[in-house]
């Protein structure tokens, strides 16, 4: 079990909050995790009526595959991931993961998703979607990364974020 700290400082909005997960290691060939993080959110250059909400994040993840040597390693996972904003939308993701560990502590990732987003009071948007990232493990559990993805579909727009566990 673990907690920590989460933020996200994106184009249109910012968000701060925390997050919980859960790793179990108990399935060697497939270990798994879930994780749950209540974000406040305040829109940007939104009137003041319109510019506050809270935000719930749920995710689970499974490892596939994997392969290691003495120097690095790569896995492959499958994720699902749901998140609520208030009465304004959800949205749901399905992804296949590719990791690759340099060393003990630097890793890559790049994933493929498919995206539904359901808009309270507009058509739902279903499209896929390309993101990768980078993190480095600096030891006792604290780790340091960020993302870029291509296309986020609902603003239009690129999205980014860093974080810190």
């Amino acid at each position: 079990m673990s907690a920590g700290p989460s933020s996200r400082n994106q184009e249109s909005r910012t968000e701060l909050g925390a997050g919980f997960a859960y790793s179990n290691n108990m399935f060697a060939d497939h270990p798994f995790q879930v994780s749950v993080e209540p974000t406040w959110v305040r829109q940007k250059n939104q009137p003041t009526s319109d510019r506050n909400f809270r935000r719930v994040r749920a995710a689970g993840s499974v490892q596939l595959w994997r392969r290691s040597s003495e120097y690095d390693g790569t896995a492959v996972a499958a994720t699902a991931f749901y998140q609520n904003q208030s009465e304004t939308f959800a949205e749901t993701e399905v992804t296949l993961a590719i990791s690759q560990m340099i060393g003990q502590r630097f890793s890559i990732s790049s994933n493929v998703l498919w995206r539904t987003n359901q808009p309270n009071g507009a058509p739902t948007v279903n499209d896929a979607v390309a993101d990768f990232g980078a993190s480095y493990n600096f030891g006792a559990g604290v780790r340091f990364g960020g993302f870029y993805e291509l296309d986020n579909q609902v603003p239009k727009s690129d999205d980014w974020g860093m974080f810190l566990s």
